[in-house]
Parts: C-alpha cells; sequence; structure tokens
C-alpha cells in the first residue's frame, strides 16, 4: 500500500521530469491542434468523382487531350497493345458515364477506333461488345509504356484541382502522378 502512493526508496527524483512532462503534453496538444489539419490535407485523387466534367480543369484536360490526338493516333496505327480512349457512353436515357476502353485500332475508312469498354458501368449490356468511336467523341487517351503513361490528361487536372484547393496527394496517386510523360 506504501508504494501506490509515496514513491520507492530506491526512486530518485529527477528535475527533467518537471521539465519533460509538461513540454510531452504541451507537444501532444499542438499535434492535435495543428497537425491534424496537416495530415486531413492529404487526398485521393483517383475516385472519379472527383473532378465533374463540367469544372473547368476537365474542359481543358479534353482539349489537351484533342490537341495531341495525333500522337495518340500515331501509337495505335503502330498497333501498340495498351492503348486506351475515354468517352462519354449514353448507358439509360439522360443517364451518361465516361467510361475508359481498350482501343484496337483506328479504322481510316470509316475515321473512328474501334473499342471495348473496360469500366464498369451501370448497365452491361450495352458496354458490352466492340464499339466504334469518332476522335472527336475522346475525352481522354493513355498509352501504357511499360511503367510510364503517355497522356492520361484527366488525371493530371485532378493533380492540379488538388493542389489548387491546398490538399497533398496520397502515396498511391503520387506514384501514379510520377509515371505520367507529359
Amino acid at each position: 500500500m506504501f508504494n501506490q502512493f509515496l514513491f520507492e526508496d530506491s526512486y530518485r527524483f529527477e528535475w527533467i521530469h518537471l521539465i519533460g512532462i509538461p513540454i510531452g503534453i504541451m507537444v501532444a496538444l499542438g499535434f492535435i491542434k495543428y497537425g491534424w489539419r496537416w495530415i486531413r490535407n492529404i487526398i485521393d485523387i483517383t475516385a472519379d468523382d472527383y473532378l465533374s466534367p463540367q469544372s473547368r480543369y476537365y474542359k481543358k484536360a479534353v482539349r489537351q487531350a484533342q490537341e495531341y490526338l495525333n500522337s495518340f493516333l500515331h501509337h495505335v496505327n503502330k498497333g501498340e497493345k495498351e492503348c486506351f480512349a475515354k468517352f462519354p457512353l449514353e448507358v439509360a436515357p439522360e443517364h451518361i458515364e465516361r467510361v475508359w476502353a481498350i482501343v484496337h485500332y483506328f479504322d481510316e475508312q470509316k475515321q473512328q477506333f474501334n473499342v471495348s469498354v473496360i469500366t464498369e458501368t451501370t448497365d452491361v449490356e450495352i458496354a458490352s461488345g466492340r464499339k466504334f468511336i469518332s476522335p472527336e467523341q475522346l475525352e481522354d487517351w493513355q498509352v501504357l509504356k511499360g511503367e510510364r503513361i503517355l497522356g492520361f490528361y484527366t488525371y493530371l487536372a485532378r493533380i492540379k484541382k488538388a493542389k489548387s484547393e491546398g490538399f497533398r496527394l496520397n502515396y498511391k496517386s503520387k506514384q501514379i502522378a510520377e509515371s505520367i510523360i507529359q
């Protein structure tokens, strides 16, 4: 019972305890007040709904993708296997989803891309099978070159939006961003 209220005889009082404990408490309180804001400032921009198609960032990304469409067409015509296109797909009346599709080839006569949708959509029947889409319908494109990505302008737009809002990217988003070749 003695040791519950008083120190043992072997305990030696140190003055550092009078200084160290309050400093530790102040650091902990400072972290609670300011540190959580810093941690919460990290964002995952990989969610599809982070950037709306009506935002100025998205519209600028679509313009960039259209501007460099010849580069994408060059890779598709070379027969590269990992070419992808993003375009709006009407899955129900008045309901449009933006989907990614693998590009098989570009039909010179029809002036259209032959694609297969790879994004999960609400209506699987409409999205299944091959489709032809015109180059004007493309909102984004990407070509995978090993660990590097060409294009992917909507993702770059997400990064710009996040940084303009004062957010920092999470680890996964940073990895993707570092693999994009501009």
